[in-house]
């Protein structure tokens, strides 16, 4: 048993060399094996992209952003000063190419209103799932006790599950007039969630405190993704 099984490796050895020759010299097929594409593969805007060029991967995270402009307008309520009005806003306008956005909102109601701007710059690359801003701008507030105007500093966390606009959650704290005795903190948190290519559902639920002023403002907002 040991003398065939000898016998039989000897042979192999002796013949590799012969077979590896006869491989090496077999032509290579100038034609790409067929690949059956269905058609809704075949009509993907990523698909179409990717042909004309190859992606750089590292390009895309770094500059393309996961999250978009938005644009909303909905409902909104303020307690516990009971009443409710309409808030419209803009969200993360980009720019130029810089990772600084832009954002800016508006809430009234015949008792209690807001607006403000703010500058977001963002740290992290703008296409990852998760991104960290400081936010600096200036907020007014406004209800049947307080009325006042002050720079707004803080930061915000920006979470992803679904790129270009498909879900993301923003935490946001700021403080106005910080350090001082009409300091007032902003707590926020939003919700948006796609509901057809370019339109979103999205909810906010905020709330101020401070010394003079105690208020919690909930929208429920679409927003249009230009």
């Amino acid at each position: 048993m040991s003398l065939k099984f000898s016998h039989s490796l000897i042979v192999w050895i002796l013949l590799l060399p012969t077979l590896s020759a006869m491989l090496w010299s077999l032509p290579a097929s100038s034609k790409p094996l067929p690949i059956d594409i269905p058609p809704q593969i075949q009509s993907s805007p990523t698909l179409k992209k990717w042909r004309r060029s190859l992606p750089n991967i590292r390009q895309d995270i770094n500059n393309d952003p996961s999250f978009k402009t938005r644009i909303r307008l909905g409902y909104t309520r303020f307690s516990p000063s009971n009443t409710h009005g309409l808030s419209l806003g803009l969200e993360d306008l980009r720019i130029g190419r810089t990772p600084v956005t832009l954002s800016a909102s508006y809430s009234y109601s015949p008792i209690v209103s807001t607006w403000g701007i703010d500058v977001q710059p963002y740290i992290f690359p703008l296409g990852g799932y998760m991104n960290v801003a400081p936010v600096i701008g200036i907020r007014s507030l406004s209800t049947s006790t307080t009325q006042t105007t002050e720079f707004n500093l803080g930061a915000r966390l920006l979470l992803v599950p679904s790129r270009g606009g498909g879900a993301d959650v923003t935490l946001q704290q700021t403080w106005m007039a910080i350090g001082t005795d009409r300091e007032i903190g902003i707590g926020k948190i939003s919700v948006g969630y796609a509901i057809a290519p370019k339109l979103r559902i999205a909810t906010d639920l905020e709330r101020w405190h401070g010394r003079s002023i105690g208020e919690t403002r909930a929208s429920l907002l679409l927003e249009w993704m230009p």
